[in-house]
């Protein structure tokens, strides 16, 4: 199957629909980006700290289960700050790649699951945090990222 030329020049371009008609396009897009790391931060949570899946039996061990994997996920959260912020190695861990926040934070949870249980220091994984990154870290690209040419920006009317 071959892909048409207008469906290749549509790739080109990121389409946003909005009804603020005040923000220019620039304040758009960048009102997008935050909006979308937000998206991401719930995907983690909901995907890797289980978040959805609360016991539906009772409301109060609902809440208590809530309340606990958002803690634990804020624990994951602080870890890999710390982690960041204290590895001895943070100035010689390689730059080429970026770092998976998606892989960072589940092996911080899992960091938090294993620490509750005796066989593990936790202290040693956040002094190697930014090895550990590094070795998280997403493999290279074989597809080539999309450029933005134009944002287009439509501004819809209420009335």
């Amino acid at each position: 199957m071959q892909t048409k030329p207008e469906t290749l020049e549509f790739a080109k371009y990121v389409l946003i629909f909005t009804t603020r008609s005040t923000d220019t396009a620039e304040q758009t897009m960048n009102l997008y980006r935050r909006r979308w790391q937000i998206e991401l931060a719930f995907k983690r949570l909901k995907s890797l700290a289980q978040l959805g899946h609360l016991p539906k039996h009772d409301e109060h061990s609902s809440r208590a289960w809530l309340y606990g994997k958002l803690f634990v996920a804020l624990l994951a959260q602080k870890t890999m700050r710390i982690g960041r912020d204290i590895s001895p190695a943070r100035h010689t861990v390689r730059k080429a790649q970026p770092t998976s926040p998606w892989r960072e934070f589940n092996f911080a949870l899992h960091q938090i699951q294993q620490a509750i249980e005796p066989h593990l220091d936790l202290l040693q994984a956040v002094s190697n945090w930014n090895e550990i990154a590094w070795a998280l870290a997403e493999a290279p690209r074989t597809r080539s990222l999309q450029v933005f040419k134009t944002a287009i920006v439509a501004h819809l009317d209420d009335s």
